[in-house]
């Protein structure tokens, strides 16, 4: 009876331990299946009007505006009279932390459900976010967000779209993997009205108080990522700025085959200086962390289900001696 008993036990808590396992992992697959969701219905809800945008000419049917398109339109000329006049005022209220979560749009009454203004694909890192104005607390939780006071996502020279996101929140890891990032990596932008693709062009870790790292430079059309570095320690700020590639758009699949062609010529060993440096700038330190948040759970529980066992094996092997 105690011998079923135990093995009952044991097999509880082999059950319980996979769960433990799973759980992550499930929530991370839930997580990336509801943004998937969100960012579908928003390329499907922002298609048409994309199509029409991009042409040059269209015809007497497609002139004929429905009211998001209507909407749209004046999203597209509001957004563009931001740009301009935050660059004329030298980004003057760009001052504090406060700042980044202000935004001038209210996107639903533009017609955008989701107050998404367009999502947001880094294939080194595998990582598409759903891309929201002002980083607020609320959509830092959901997404990646433009920084306020920074440009609006539309291109052209004299902006720069300031972008944050967490380095892993919740069931989304977001931009905890950007140290991946390299020179020449690829960061793609798709709002409703066009799909601008920008290259990395340099790589630093400062301090949350550098405002002039993330200001506009005169004739660049740039792209700038931002989040919190070392990982789990948040002192720092790691940034990527991204400078605009006039290149055809890839499919997923091309996209991803470029970043582990990328990532091959990438992976021969540093020299020590470089290493030291990168020890120095706590890229080491969010790696292992990284890796401990990632495996830590798997290898407590195996050690623990391993404890488990053996200690109920052996009690079941003492048992069998003490009757023999």
């Amino acid at each position: 009876m105690i011998r079923k008993i135990l093995s009952g036990i044991s097999v509880l808590i082999i059950i319980l331990g996979a769960c433990v396992c799973m759980y992550p992992q499930a929530r991370l697959m839930y997580g990336r299946y509801e943004r998937n969701v969100i960012i579908r219905e928003f390329e499907q809800e922002t298609q048409a009007y994309r199509e029409q945008h991009q042409k040059q000419q269209l015809t007497t049917e497609e002139q004929e505006e429905t009211d998001l398109k209507k909407s749209l339109d004046r999203l597209y000329q509001d957004l563009q009279a931001y740009n301009e006049q935050i660059w004329q005022e030298q980004q003057s209220e760009l001052k504090d932390a406060f700042s980044y979560e202000d935004s001038c749009f209210e996107l639903t009454e533009y017609g955008l459900h989701e107050n998404m203004i367009g999502t947001l694909w880094i294939p080194r890192m595998e990582v598409e976010l759903p891309l929201y104005l002002g980083a607020t607390r609320d959509n830092m939780k959901k997404g990646a967000a433009i920084l306020g006071q920074t440009s609006m996502p539309l291109g052209g020279k004299n902006t720069n779209t300031v972008i944050a996101a967490h380095r892993g929140g919740g069931s989304t890891p977001m931009f905890r993997n950007i140290q991946l990032l390299q020179i020449g990596d690829k960061i793609q932008v798709t709002t409703p009205f066009d799909t601008l693709i920008y290259r990395v062009s340099e790589i630093q870790i400062i301090l949350p108080n550098e405002i002039d790292k993330i200001l506009i430079e005169p004739e660049e059309d740039l792209v700038t990522l931002i989040t919190c570095h070392p990982y789990t320690k948040n002192t720092h700020r790691y940034l990527v700025k991204a400078i605009r590639s006039f290149e055809e758009e890839n499919s997923r699949e091309a996209d991803l085959q470029e970043a582990e062609e990328s990532r091959a010529d990438t992976s021969e060993e540093l020299i020590p200086e470089a290493d030291e440096l990168l020890d120095a700038a706590g890229i080491h330190y969010s790696e292992t962390q990284i890796l401990l948040e990632k495996y830590g759970t798997l290898v407590g529980v195996a050690i623990l289900l391993y404890i488990c066992i053996s200690g109920i094996a052996g009690f079941i092997k003492s048992k069998r001696k003490r009757e023999k």
